[in-house]
């Protein structure tokens, strides 16, 4: 078989030196004429080196290329053709129309320009195009030759060798031996290809019959059988009709609680077997006809027992009425909670219940369902209800637990205003204690709240809170304020506004610094407008204010000051 080797890229192959003189000469002889600046003409220079040889960028079997060389132009040769013709240069490194495995050479040069002329060729360089190959192997058959065939994958040009001869058939032999109906033979398969023939028939054999009486029954005819010992075909003859049933009834019984019973029946005492029709078309057997003793079928029935009335659980037979048990379900009597009261404290209080029968003893759980109230929170009276449930119990039962209210005594209380002044009109600072709401969690009632005096508020709890508490605030009387302040020795007079109500008299206070550190006072009725105060030391500044009082019992309300004046008292009086 030839060796191939696939040229994916290029077979290059260099000659160096290999042109003649003569044809490197012939190659490079190209001129071209200049114009010379006096209007005549001479030969441009010749470059005196030509260029190293190509090389080749790739070569497939259509087509060669060169690596381009800047100012150079190109030719193609092939080797045995004629090379004592014009030389074909041109621009492009790239060679196309040329054949597979055919022996080029490429030559380059410096090509001509307007100021020389090209120069004499490079050495030549030797390159190969070939077909880049697959090959595939096809393998020889029972009837065909075997091959490797070559595809160009470029090209598509294709070629076949390395042939093996066909493998020729490789029979196996399989006996077919005779039967009774069909002929025996050899037959010959290819086990490579499945080719088959035949061959060494034998006749067949024939049936070899053997022959068996049937004597008839109740129900079936008599016969003679006749069966091939070798293959098992087979006939019958001489047929005797059957002989039919000769009946005996059995009468049905009734099965009950603990006795078996039966179902009506016949027998046949010539084939013995059994029947449930006189007519012998439904067989059976003595004992499927049999009725097993239906046993006692007990059904329990509950009487639920609920509050005042107990329940009862009894089982009886359903067929026969036997009381197979009974048992009384004592009644649920009364139910007992952890806890009967709770002390309010803002959380939710749900005390744990469990239900007692008329018996003493405790009911499970899972025999009722409880249920709270939705507001666990509040102080007050709280009802649980028990809902019996399941198969023993029904009915309910309800039970009552407490929360007290907690004392609003301890809870600081704050007025948006401690201070009114008397105006005629009722006066009611707004309550809020924290955490609380008003109306839901106290009330509030205002007493003396017009005249000049003690107000009093009172909270009362409510809900959650019990108890309650007063607190006081003070409607001033209206105040006053000074007209007139004139010296006196030793003294000064001062005349003031009169408030016309609510109030039992006047203040006036008067001082030696605007502190009033160490103040005098003087008060007088409510039906006095001036006043004098004597005594003081002359010549002296003093600081004088006024203000109104209401007596209230044994407190005494006063007004605002008045605007503080300033006077100077005069000397002592001469003697």
């Amino acid at each position: 078989m030839r060796k191939r080797i696939l040229l994916s890229c290029l077979c290059l192959s260099l000659i160096a030196g290999s042109m003649t003189g003569a044809l490197a000469e012939e190659i490079g002889t190209e001129q071209v004429p200049a114009v010379v600046s006096d209007g005549g003409s001479t030969e441009l220079p010749i470059p005196e080196t030509p260029p190293a040889a190509p090389t080749v960028q790739s070569v497939t079997c259509r087509q060669i290329v060169l690596n381009p060389v800047e100012g150079c132009e190109y030719a193609l040769i092939p080797i045995g053709g004629d090379v004592t013709g014009p030389i074909i240069w041109q621009q492009s490194p790239v060679f196309t129309d040329i054949q597979a495995n055919t022996t080029y050479t490429v030559y380059q040069r410096i090509a001509a320009t307007e100021t020389h002329q090209a120069s004499a060729a490079s050495a030549g360089l030797a390159v190969i195009p070939k077909h880049t190959e697959r090959s595939t192997v096809v393998a020889p058959t029972c009837t065909q030759k075997g091959y490797t065939k070559h595809v160009c994958t470029v090209c598509g040009n294709s070629e076949t060798d390395s042939e093996t001869v066909a493998l020729g058939h490789e029979y196996k032999n399989t006996v077919i031996a005779p039967t009774c109906t069909a002929k025996g033979y050899t037959k010959h398969t290819c086990a490579r290809c499945g080719d088959s023939y035949s061959d060494s028939e034998k006749p067949a054999l024939g049936h070899d019959y053997k022959k068996t009486v049937i004597a008839p029954t109740c129900t079936a005819k008599g016969y003679t059988k006749h069966v091939c010992a070798r293959c098992g075909d087979s006939y019958s003859d001489g047929e005797k009709p059957a002989l039919g049933h000769k009946m005996t009834k059995t009468a049905a019984k009734k099965a009950t609680c603990t006795k078996a019973g039966n179902k009506e029946y016949w027998t046949c005492s010539r084939c013995k077997k059994v029947f449930r029709d006189a007519k012998g078309t439904q067989e059976t057997t003595a004992s499927k006809q049999k009725i097993k003793a239906i046993g006692h079928s007990y059904k329990t029935v509950t009487t639920k027992a609920k509050p005042g009335k107990n329940g009862r659980i009894r089982t009886t037979c359903k067929n026969c009425g036997r009381v197979k048990s009974s048992k009384t379900i004592s009644r649920p009597s009364r139910i007992v909670l952890s806890r009967s009261s709770y002390a309010w404290d803002g959380s939710s209080h749900k005390p744990s219940v469990k239900v007692k029968n008329a018996s003493g003893s405790t009911i499970s759980s899972k025999h009722y369902r409880v249920s709270y109230p939705s507001n666990t929170r509040s102080a007050g009276k709280h009802t649980i209800t028990v809902t019996f449930k399941g198969k023993k119990y029904s009915g309910r039962m309800t039970a009552s637990y407490t929360i007290g209210a907690k004392s609003i005594s301890g809870r600081k209380i704050h007025l948006s205003r401690r201070h009114y002044t008397y105006n005629g009109k009722v006066h009611h600072p707004t309550v809020t204690i924290s955490g609380l709401r008003e109306g839901t969690d106290f009330t509030v009632s205002y007493s003396d709240t017009v005249n000049a005096g003690i107000a009093t508020v009172r909270v009362t709890g409510k809900g959650n809170y019990t108890g309650s508490v007063s607190k006081t605030f003070t409607i001033r009387p209206r105040r006053s304020g000074i007209q007139k302040l004139t010296a006196r020795p030793q003294g000064f007079y001062v005349r003031w506004k009169k408030v016309p109500a609510q109030i039992s008299g006047y203040e006036i206070q008067y001082a030696r610094k605007a502190s009033f550190a160490k103040a005098g006072t003087v008060r007088v009725d409510a039906s006095r407008r001036a006043a004098k105060v004597l005594d003081l030391r002359g010549e002296k500044n003093y600081y004088v204010r006024v203000r109104t009082y209401k007596n209230v019992g044994k407190t005494r309300v006063y007004s605002k000051w008045s605007a503080v004046w300033q006077i100077k008292t005069k000397a002592a009086a001469s003697a």
